[in-house]
């Protein structure tokens, strides 16, 4: 199953994000495991990586937040999924929603199903296979962690929320 690569929990209360302005207004609230799931389900995604939140702005520039429209498709993100896999190949891409941040420019599952089309058209079924179950699982070793996440009194997540 496929294994979305970059996403992010924050509570504001316990922890304010600096990078945020108005135009952030959108996503300015707590988000955790249990907004997550549900979406997760509904693109049967299994796993996930859990990245730390920069205090930066340029931490929301991900390819579908700085596209201009918020009709966008799979066609507009296959230049630069073809420059990721020329430069990287299957063997070092892979695809994260930067959840919730990519909620900027659209859902979670419109940011996941255009990415993944934008992927399979550029890299061909065998390839994408790779590039979103494949390949994560062998850079972060997931195939000796569980397949359910679990999430410590830290916040730190693993795999796919219960």
């Amino acid at each position: 199953m496929p294994i979305d690569t970059h996403q992010h929990f924050w509570r504001l209360s316990g922890e304010p994000m600096q990078w945020m302005r108005p135009e952030h207004d959108s996503i300015a609230r707590d988000f955790e495991p249990a907004d997550l799931r549900p979406l997760l389900d509904a693109c049967a995604i299994d796993r996930t990586i859990l990245v730390q939140s920069a205090c930066a702005d340029s931490d929301t520039d991900g390819l579908n937040t700085i596209l201009a429209s918020p009709d966008w498709a799979a066609a507009d993100l296959v230049v630069a999924v073809e420059v990721g896999f020329d430069c990287l190949g299957h063997d070092r891409l892979m695809c994260g929603s930067d959840w919730p941040v990519c909620l900027l420019n659209g859902d979670y599952g419109h940011v996941w199903r255009e990415t993944v089309a934008a992927i399979g058209a550029v890299a061909g079924a065998a390839d994408a296979r790779r590039i979103l179950e494949d390949t994560p699982a062998r850079l972060y070793r997931l195939a000796e962690a569980p397949s359910r996440m679990s999430t410590s009194t830290t916040g730190e997540a693993h795999g796919r929320p219960h």
